[in-house]
């Protein structure tokens, strides 16, 4: 058979829906962008970004309007997502605007209240964009955990107190939801978060910074699909304390400003881990390589040191020290630490990778520090070597 003058075309078809009756259903074994979200490297969370996003898309479903601006967008705390879990999101109309509450397998995880409008509203000026030396990729230094699937920033620009940078609005993995979540997510990929000090000295350098909160976000026309846009990102102060530093975002499509938002991130101590060399600390999260110096263990005069206070410092996220360590008994830990140390191997893999080797250690543990050290061995008495040595020479 033939046929003649056929063309053919790719078009944009729908998004594969993995609903059930109960909400949407995430899994990381066939939603494999999540496993590229993963803030220790250990286990993949869902990005706030995210959840912004499923807010938006049922706020739009519950009505014919746009969703024109979101506030006091909150997060419980991290949505890990290790295995399946289900999304729902709850819609309640008010007086002050429609109310939008996001379940996790049942339990309320995040909340936002949404105003709605026919017509979208007249944006702001944007930002100067800010103009130097074009920073190195936060992707290949490790300033970042974010895997390929979320790498949309093209290009930075750092400056005293904010940062200008291109993002892709087409993502590789991420789905587009509502409002496109990965280029919403990308936008925090020009905040220094482990090095905030660059942007105000009252941070200090042993503190990290995650999304925690959205004060008020406002949309000023459809999400972009693709293309270059621009991000502008300023610092704010703080929102309550100094504990959580504020930011003001511009993200512009054609040189006028789609979205603007304060975001508020919560400091967390770095930690022994966390204070280490960025691309180091990737080699030893990520890789589950060994890395000189990298651990949750200080070592004196032969002892290793294992410290609870700082064992607690480096499990904010929690479950990431049982991630890397496979156990978060103190002892255990300060052992897998000495063995590490002295077989140049990833505390991780032992004590099953010394297949040659054996290390006898005693311990102590004393208002939550824990010591390792090795055994001293017994003095090695060769009487009985000499004594069948002398009879058999008859000397």
């Amino acid at each position: 058979y033939e046929a003649s003058n056929v063309g053919m075309r790719i078009v944009e078809g729908p998004e594969p829906s993995h609903d059930s009756d109960d909400g949407e259903v995430l899994d990381p074994k066939r939603d494999t962008w999540l496993q590229d979200h993963k803030p220790t490297w250990t286990m993949p969370v869902l990005p706030m970004m995210s959840a912004v996003d499923k807010l938006v898309g049922a706020a739009s479903k519950a009505t014919s309007e746009n969703v024109v601006a979101l506030h006091d967008v909150m997060l419980k705390g991290w949505i890990t997502v290790e295995d399946e879990r289900v999304f729902t999101v709850e819609t309640d109309k008010t007086p002050a605007g429609l109310k939008a509450k996001l379940l996790v397998d049942g339990d309320p995880m995040a909340s936002a209240r949404a105003t709605l409008s026919d017509a979208w509203p007249t944006p702001p000026e944007p930002l100067e964009a800010i103009l130097g030396e074009e920073s190195a990729s936060p992707y290949e230094t490790g300033a970042v955990f974010h895997g390929p699937a979320f790498q949309l920033l093209e290009s930075l620009v750092m400056g005293e107190n904010g940062a200008s940078a291109l993002l892709r609005a087409d993502s590789q993995g991420v789905p587009f939801g509502a409002v496109n979540q990965g280029l919403l997510d990308a936008v925090t990929h020009a905040i220094p978060h482990d090095s905030l000090s660059q942007w105000c000295n009252d941070i200090s350098d042993d503190q990290v910074a995650y999304p925690a909160r959205i004060t008020d976000m406002h949309f000023y026309g459809p999400a972009p699909t693709e293309g270059l846009v621009r991000a502008e990102v300023r610092f704010d102060g703080f929102h309550g304390g100094p504990s959580f530093p504020r930011f003001y975002i511009q993200i512009l499509v054609n040189d006028a400003v789609w979205m603007t938002a304060h975001l508020v991130e919560a400091l967390f101590p770095k930690g022994p881990i966390g204070s280490a060399d960025a691309l180091e600390r990737r080699l030893f999260l990520r890789d589950r390589a060994y890395a000189e110096g990298v651990g949750l263990a200080s070592y004196e005069d032969g002892v290793t040191v294992v410290k609870q206070a700082e064992v607690d410092q480096s499990n904010w996220l929690r479950g990431t020290v049982e991630a890397l360590y496979g156990t978060k008994d103190l002892v255990e830990l300060a052992q897998k630490e000495h063995m590490a140390k002295a077989a140049a191997v990833h505390p991780g893999v032992l004590p099953e990778a010394l297949v040659l080797s054996k290390f006898d250690l005693e311990s102590s543990t004393d208002k939550g520090v824990a010591k390792v050290w090795d055994k001293t061995p017994e003095a090695l008495n060769l009487d009985v070597v000499r004594k069948f040595w002398s009879s058999w020479f008859g000397i």
